[in-house]
This record gives structure tokens, sequence and C-alpha cells, in this order.
């Protein structure tokens, strides 16, 4: 336990000092006044219809999740809906990144799935998702010259989580496989363990169902780009807030570029790495420092605030307080916890 918590204090320092250094990196030599100016002269109200893009993008990802748990019945939509949203909540205010282990927890105390299954659907979004962002990089190379910076770990992203949806294809079909390894283990293994790990085991593999079925995959994957492009046009309506000179794939590699960046260990909401990351992108597209800072801030407002009120909103909904949101991430930190309960 003792090895445990100082685990955790050393990441949360790690990321803390990251985002610090990605805040000297944006805010080093920048005109303050031109970030004023920008910000005092946007029109604000292209926010309305990001703020509607982005209703839209979490309803889609509400339904390819309500899809990824096929064919289990019963799941309320609202609920699936809400608990993404306290996903967002609990990685942009608390450290660690845990959003998507408390989103299994949750769903499982709301709608009784099992945490198993579903972080197998968690997986499989993530294959997904770095897939496509992946291929969408690739469709912007006619487009603009691809930096070395944006292409090299995008090359790394993609080939290992291939290797990664190729694992887990495998686990879908051939499910048996899945089961032996569990059967084959030392005999030390209490048999009590033995039977939890199996059922553990089938309900995991459960949740990579999609991956056995042609069809529902489809309809995933088409909603996944569709998502991903509505992202883009949220970032992009922000892009004209600010009347920066740019065109709609400049709001795809920004998307493409700090979607990534979630996946270095800052701060809670990536405070820092998404502005740096951000200002860096509009460089390729020759905006400058001032402006591209300035609307950084508003964009990662916009994916910030608002799936912070609606998940405290759902938490007050299902009267499930603060407290109890930090039982269900404290659970989620604990790996000896039954992950199949």
């Amino acid at each position: 336990m003792i090895r445990r918590n100082w685990l955790r204090w050393l990441q949360l320092v790690v990321g803390l000092g990251i985002s610090a250094a990605a805040l000297y990196f944006v805010f080093n030599g920048i005109d303050w006044e031109e970030v004023s100016s920008a910000l005092r002269t946007a029109n604000y109200l292209y926010l309305v219809p990001a703020i509607a893009a982005l209703g839209l993008l979490f309803t889609l990802r509400t339904f390819r999740w309500k899809m990824l748990l096929h064919p289990l019945q019963n799941l309320k939509f609202s609920r699936l809906f809400g608990t993404i949203t306290v996903a967002y909540l609990i990685n942009n205010t608390l450290p660690f990144q845990l959003g998507d282990l408390g989103r299994a927890y949750l769903l499982s105390e709301l709608q009784g799935v099992r945490k198993s299954r579903t972080l197998s659907t968690v997986i499989v979004e993530r294959i997904i998702d770095v897939l496509t962002l992946v291929v969408l990089l690739v469709l912007l190379v006619p487009f603009i010259g691809v930096p070395s910076w944006a292409a090299i770990p995008a090359a790394i992203l993609g080939v290992s989580f291939l290797l990664l949806g190729s694992v887990a294809l495998v686990a879908a079909l051939r499910r048996h496989w899945i089961i032996a390894l569990v059967n084959h283990l030392p005999r030390f293994v209490p048999q009590k363990a033995k039977t939890r790990l199996e059922s553990s085991a089938h309900s995991a593999v459960d949740g990579l169902s999609v991956l056995s079925s042609p069809a529902l995959l489809a309809q995933v994957l088409a909603i996944t780009v569709l998502q991903w492009l509505v992202s883009a046009g949220a970032l992009y309506l922000v892009m004209m807030a600010f009347d920066l000179d740019v065109r709609f794939d400049a709001a795809i590699f920004v998307m493409i570029v700090v979607s990534f960046g979630f996946l270095i260990p800052a701060s809670p909401g990536s405070i820092g790495v998404y502005h740096a990351l951000s200002v860096k992108a509009l460089a390729v597209y020759g905006v400058e420092r001032g402006p591209a800072l300035s609307y950084a801030f508003v964009a990662h407002l916009l994916y910030y605030l608002p799936p912070i009120a609606i998940g405290l909103l759902f938490l007050w909904q299902q009267q499930l307080g603060w407290r109890r949101l930090r039982a269900i991430t404290g659970s989620a930190e604990s790996p000896s916890e039954e992950v199949g309960a």
C-alpha cells in the first residue's frame, strides 16, 4: 500500500511537472497584449453552435458505447450518457486519469454491468479511436506537410494499437484460448480465484464481441468517424470565433494532435499540454502564437467546463455525492478489487 501511494504521488508530481513545462513553453515570450486583444475582439456567438456540436459529440459517443455493449438490454441511454460525462469530470478534476476506470465502476453500480466487460469496451473504443485518428492524419498529408514531431508519435501509436487490436480480435474470435489460459494457471492458485478469473475472462471477451461482427463493427466505425468530424467542427467554430485564417483541415490536425496529447501524463484536464500542443499545431498553418493561445484558452474551456457541469448534474440526479465519486475512483485505483464484480 505504501509503495502504491508513493507511485501515485510520483505520477502526480511528474504530471504537474509536465504541465508546468508546457505552460512555460507556451507562455515564454508571448505577447499578452496580443492575447488580450484577441480575447476581447472574438465573436463568441460562434460558441453557441460549438456547444451544440459538443452535445452531439457526447450523444454519438453514447450511441457508440451502447453498440459496443451489445447485446446487453435495458441499458438506459441517459445513464450511459451521464456516465461518460462523469468520466470526463474525473479526468478534468482528479489526478491519475482514472475516468475510464471510474466509468466501469459507476456503470456497474448503476446498471449492474460487470466491470471487466465495460473495461473491454473501453479498450475497443481506444483502439478504434487511435486508429481512426492515424488514418485521418494520413489523409491530411496531401494538404499539409505533416511535421515529424506529429508523424513519428502517430506512427508509433498506430502500430502499437494495431497490434493491440489484433490481440483483441484474436481474443474475440478464439474465446476458448483465453479460457484455456485461465484453466492452465499454476496449481497453487486457489480454485475459487480461478473460478472468478474465468468468469471475468468470459465477461471481458463479451466486451470484445463487436470485433467479431462485421456489420456491427462497420456501424461503430462510421459513428467513430462522424464523432471525430463533429469534434473537429466544434474546434473549427472556435477558430472562426477568433477569425483564424485556416481551412477545416487545420481543425482536424489540431484535434488529432491534442487528442494524442491526452495520453501524456499531465495534470488533470491536460492543462498546459493542451495549450502548448494547440499553439504548436496551429503554427504549422502559420497562425501566430498570440491568437493561437487565445483560441487554445477558449477551446480548452469548451471541452473542460460543460462535461464537468453535466457530470455533476448527473451525480446529483443519481444521488451520488462527491464523496461517493471519490470512493468510486478510489476503488478504481485499487487493483486488489475484483474486476469482474
